[in-house]
């Protein structure tokens, strides 16, 4: 994956309980008016994250730690990391590990190199789900108002610094698509259903 500068990679680990090897999602984020603060900025958007989804994540799914991939004129990318940790606050079972709620990143650029989705796994909802792998209406709606207030609190830079979420991509051209709607997808996402284009 291609980190421009001004931009990084933000990656997101949730642990099962019993499972000795963590899941990862991860967005692009502009840190151009970080003003070098990364890790100040990472724990910022880290707890954001988390107040986002601590309400739906299973109390037995532990989301973090967290790492920061800040791209460099030339070299490696530099990686922050913040090791906080925290259980989820819902009481029900998560989904098996293989079945994830998946999320959309939409663009206003065209094209399929423009968008992007991620699997947020550990939710629960395991009993909220149909055997056609439809999730119920009411937590997703609440899920998705939950994925709209994190944009909105992100884009607008509340308590640190106004930034954008983005697509990253792994080949030139490589300009970010700048995030502008994340989207939670009525149907759960499986291993089988990942490898569908």
């Amino acid at each position: 994956m291609l980190i421009p500068v001004n931009w990084a990679n933000w990656i997101m680990r949730y642990q099962f309980e019993g499972d000795a090897e963590a899941m990862i999602t991860t967005m692009g984020v502009n840190v151009s008016s970080w003003g070098g603060d990364y890790a100040e900025g990472l724990e910022w958007l880290s707890d954001a994250w988390l107040a986002c989804i601590v309400g739906s994540l299973a109390e037995t799914v532990i989301s973090g730690p967290y790492s920061l991939a800040v791209g460099q004129d030339g070299g490696d990318p530099i990686t922050y990391e913040y090791t906080a940790t925290n259980a989820g606050d819902a009481p029900s079972f998560p989904m098996w590990p293989n079945t994830a709620v998946l999320v959309k990143k939409a663009t206003a650029s065209g094209g399929r190199r423009n968008r992007g989705r991620m699997y947020v796994p550990g939710l629960a909802i395991r009993s909220l789900v149909t055997p056609a792998g439809i999730i119920d209406p009411s937590f997703l709606a609440d899920f998705q108002t939950n994925l709209d207030t994190f944009l909105s609190y992100v884009n607008a830079g509340t308590g640190f610094s106004a930034t954008n979420l983005g697509v990253l991509h792994s080949e030139p051209p490589s300009a970010p698509a700048v995030i502008t709607a994340l989207t939670a997808d009525n149907k759960v996402a499986t291993q089988r259903r990942r490898l569908r284009p």
